[in-house]
């Protein structure tokens, strides 16, 4: 009877072995480096995280619906009817382009230097930043990689998490973020 027991407790074993074996983690898919944005820094933390690795459904995520991009007003000035209207659907398209243009594995690299906030009411507030943004796109009608200046973003809280509800960009003296969005939306 023993003999049976142990027989059972050996052929289950080494059944059961191949159950513990390690192995390789699984790549995480685009949307779990979403973090949810109970606080600003988080929601700025996933934009800057998507921006620097192109991951298009962080980025959009960072977004109300009714998300307005108003561009620098030299950009805005010479580009009227592409800068009027601007929303997440063309954010998404922009970004889109820019990471079809972008060897695969290289890296934005984005900073950004908050200069000022102000709060409107506990859901509502505004951010300012200067930013330098540098990117690895390969289109050649494209000179420059680096680009520089001013935003001001209008965040709210919905549901408990924070979005960006409105985006202003200025320029600082050199081609600025409102360019590079105005090169790749017509891509």
């Amino acid at each position: 009877m023993q003999k049976r027991y142990l027989a059972l407790f050996l052929m289950l074993t080494m059944l059961c072995s191949g159950c513990f074996n390690v192995r390789e983690p699984e790549k995480p898919d685009a949307v779990s480096e979403w973090i949810p944005p109970t606080q600003p820094d988080i929601l700025l933390d996933n934009f800057t995280r998507s921006v620097r690795s192109l991951n298009i459904a962080v980025y959009s995520r960072c977004f109300t619906p009714g998300f307005r991009f108003k561009a620098d007003p030299a950009v805005a000035g010479a580009n009227i009817a592409l800068f009027e209207n601007w929303t997440v659907a063309e954010e998404r398209d922009y970004f889109n382009s820019l990471k079809n243009q972008t060897p695969a594995n290289n890296l934005n690299l984005l900073e950004l230097t908050k200069t000022r906030e102000n709060f409107f009411r506990a859901d509502s507030l505004e951010q300012f930043f200067s930013y330098k943004l540098r990117t690895s796109h390969q289109d050649t009608t494209l000179q420059p990689h680096d680009f520089t200046g001013a935003m001001r973003l209008v965040l709210t809280r919905k549901n408990n998490e924070w979005l960006i509800a409105r985006w202003e960009d200025n320029r600082d003296n050199q081609a600025c973020w409102s360019d590079l969005k105005k090169h790749f939306i017509a891509r």
